[in-house]
């Protein structure tokens, strides 16, 4: 079954994931309710790119949200805003059997 895709405006969508078990955050900050790792399709006229991407152990959720809307291989650009797993995390699920 695949989870929610929220269409944010005109050709931009959140394929991002919650999680409800994460209870820190940086080993530091309570989340008596969990989180979510927002990660945002992006379509262009001719090309495509993935802001962010999900923690480790929702990389599957997150390509079955991308395939709602189009392939994965017709990413043509994933932005990383930095390197914590919780941005970066499945990029390399993601080029896994790619160009």
């Amino acid at each position: 079954m695949v989870k929610e895709v929220v269409k944010l405006s005109e050709n931009v969508y959140w394929v991002g994931s919650r999680d409800w078990n994460r209870r820190l955050f940086d080993a530091l900050i309570p989340l008596p309710k969990g989180t979510s790792y927002n990660a945002y399709l992006v379509i262009g006229g001719k090309e495509n790119a993935l802001i962010d991407t999900v923690n480790p152990g929702f990389e599957g959720e997150l390509e079955e949200k991308i395939r709602v809307i189009l392939s994965p291989e017709a990413i043509n650009y994933v932005v990383m805003n930095h390197a914590e797993p919780d941005h970066a995390g499945a990029i390399p699920h993601l080029m896994k059997n790619r160009p």
